[in-house]
C-alpha cells in the first residue's frame, strides 16, 4: 500500500526556506519585481538589485516579463519624478499656513511668547527647505537614472528567448480553454481587453501570465532543476485566485494545480515567493526596508483601478487624508507648544482654542471621507477594502480618536514640571 505523501506529493510539500534558494533551482522574477525596483528610493532599489545579481546564476527573466517592464516602466519613471518636483510647492503650503496661523496666534500674546513660537516655525521649515533643495532633488534624478541603469546591466544575459508567433497562437488556443476550467495561471485575467504588439509578435494581454508560466516550464525541462522559485507580488489579493492556494482568502501556498503541473512536466517543485520575502532571505531587510515596502504595497493596491470615476474618488480620499495628516501634526505640534512652562495662561488659552479649530476641521475631513466612500462602495463594492485599509493605516480617522484637550494638555504640562522637578533634585 502506498503512503500518503506518496500519493498526493504536491500536498505534503517542504514549506519555502532559504536553504532552496542555495539548491538546485531556476528562479524566475516577474515584472512586479523589476517595476518596483523604480519606485523605492535608491538604497532599497539597491538591495533588490543585490540579490538578483547574488542568485545570478539561477536567475531567468521571460521574455514577455522583460516586455512588459519595458512597456511600463516609463509610467513608473515619471510619476516618480512628479513626485519629486511637486515636493517644493508642498513645503511652500505648509510654510503659509504655518506662518498664517502663527500670525493670528501671536495677535493676542505677549512679544516674548511671539517671538518664541515665531523661532520654532521658521527653524521647522527651514530644514523642511534644506531637505528638498534644487540641488538634492536633482541628485536624487540622478541617482534614479543610475539605479535604472544598473537594473538593464543585470538583467542582461538573464532574459528568455523571444517566443514565435506559432507558439503564441498554440498558447493562446490552449488558454481560451484553461480559462473556461478555471485552469491556472491567469484565469481571472479573462475579462481584460486589449494586445501587446512587438518585434512582429502580437499576444492578447489576458494572457499574459499564461505565456510566461509556459515559458518557465520549458525553461526548467532544459535546465533539470530541482525546484522553481517564482517571486511576484501578484495574486494575493483577494479577487486573485488564480496563483495560490487559498482558504477564506487566506493563503496556504501555491495553487494546487499550478504545483502539480510543474511536477508531472519538470519533476520540479514550485514556491511562489514575494518581492520582499525573496530580498529579505537573499541580503536582508531592516525595520525602515520593510516600512517603505508596506507603503508602497498599499499604494500599489489603491491604484491598481480601472474606472475613472472610481478613480477620481480614490483621488479625493487620498488627498483629504493627506490634509488630516498634516493637520494631526499641526495639532500636536501646538500641543506641545503649550507645555511651556514660560507662557501665560492666555497664550496657552488661544493656543487651546486654535487646536479646537483643528479638531472641527479634522472632524469635518472625516466625514467628507465617510461620504466620498458611500459613494464608492456604491460605485463597485470591490474598492471597500481598499478604502478600509486607507482609513484605518490612521488610526485617528476611524472611531473615538480624539483626546480631550484640556486633559491631553494638562497631562502634557504636568509631565514636564515633573520631569524638571526630577532634573532639580539631581
Amino acid at each position: 500500500m502506498s503512503k500518503m505523501a506518496e500519493l498526493f506529493p504536491s500536498f505534503f510539500q517542504d514549506k519555502f526556506n532559504k536553504s532552496i534558494l542555495e539548491d538546485n533551482s531556476l528562479i524566475v522574477i516577474d515584472t512586479n519585481y523589476l517595476l518596483s525596483v523604480l519606485k523605492f528610493a535608491p538604497n532599497l532599489a539597491n538591495k533588490y538589485m543585490r540579490a538578483l545579481s547574488m542568485q545570478k546564476n539561477r536567475l531567468y527573466i521571460p521574455y514577455i516579463v522583460a516586455l512588459e517592464f519595458n512597456f511600463n516602466k516609463s509610467e513608473y519613471k515619471r510619476s516618480k519624478t512628479l513626485t519629486l518636483d511637486d515636493l517644493s510647492n508642498k513645503v511652500q503650503d505648509i510654510e503659509d499656513d504655518l506662518v498664517k496661523k502663527t500670525e493670528e496666534i501671536s495677535k493676542v500674546i505677549y512679544t516674548k511668547e511671539e517671538s518664541k513660537i515665531s523661532k520654532k516655525t521658521k527653524e521647522y521649515i527651514q530644514s523642511l527647505k534644506d531637505e528638498l533643495t534644487d540641488k538634492k532633488i536633482s541628485s536624487v534624478k540622478e541617482r534614479e537614472q543610475t539605479v535604472y541603469t544598473d537594473l538593464v546591466k543585470i538583467l542582461d544575459g538573464h532574459i528568455g528567448k523571444k517566443p514565435d508567433q506559432e507558439t503564441i497562437n498554440k498558447i493562446q488556443e490552449a488558454g481560451d480553454e484553461r480559462y473556461k476550467q478555471a485552469c491556472p495561471p491567469g484565469y481571472n485575467d479573462d475579462d481584460k481587453k486589449g494586445y501587446r504588439t512587438y518585434d512582429g509578435i502580437t499576444y492578447q494581454q489576458k494572457f499574459g501570465d499564461l505565456l510566461i508560466w509556459e515559458d518557465l516550464i520549458e525553461v526548467a525541462k532544459k535546465r533539470n532543476v530541482k525546484n522553481i522559485i517564482f517571486v511576484t507580488n501578484d495574486g494575493t489579493s483577494k479577487d486573485k485566485n488564480d496563483l495560490y492556494y487559498k482558504i477564506k482568502n487566506q493563503i496556504i501556498g501555491p495553487h494546487i494545480a499550478l504545483m502539480e503541473e510543474v511536477r508531472l512536466k519538470t519533476k520540479a517543485k514550485l514556491y511562489l515567493v514575494k518581492n520582499d520575502r525573496f530580498v529579505g532571505q537573499t541580503v536582508g531587510l531592516d525595520e525602515d526596508d520593510k516600512e517603505q515596502i508596506e507603503v508602497q504595497n498599499h499604494s500599489t493596491e489603491e491604484d491598481n483601478t480601472t474606472d475613472y470615476e472610481s478613480k477620481l474618488i480614490m483621488h479625493k480620499i487620498k488627498e483629504q487624508i493627506r490634509s488630516i495628516h498634516f493637520y494631526e501634526h499641526k495639532r500636536r505640534y501646538l500641543i506641545k507648544t503649550s507645555n511651556d512652562s514660560e507662557l501665560s495662561e492666555e497664550s496657552v488659552a488661544d493656543i487651546k482654542a486654535e487646536v479646537f479649530s483643528l479638531n472641527r476641521t479634522i472632524m469635518r475631513l472625516r466625514r467628507s471621507i465617510l461620504h466620498l466612500e458611500h459613494k464608492l462602495r456604491n460605485i463597485d463594492e470591490n474598492y471597500d477594502d481598499e478604502v478600509e485599509d486607507m482609513l484605518n493605516r490612521r488610526s485617528y480617522l476611524r472611531g473615538s480618536w480624539m483626546p480631550k484637550i484640556e486633559e491631553e494638555m494638562e497631562f502634557n504640562r504636568l509631565g514636564t514640571i515633573e520631569t524638571r522637578n526630577d532634573d532639580d533634585d539631581d
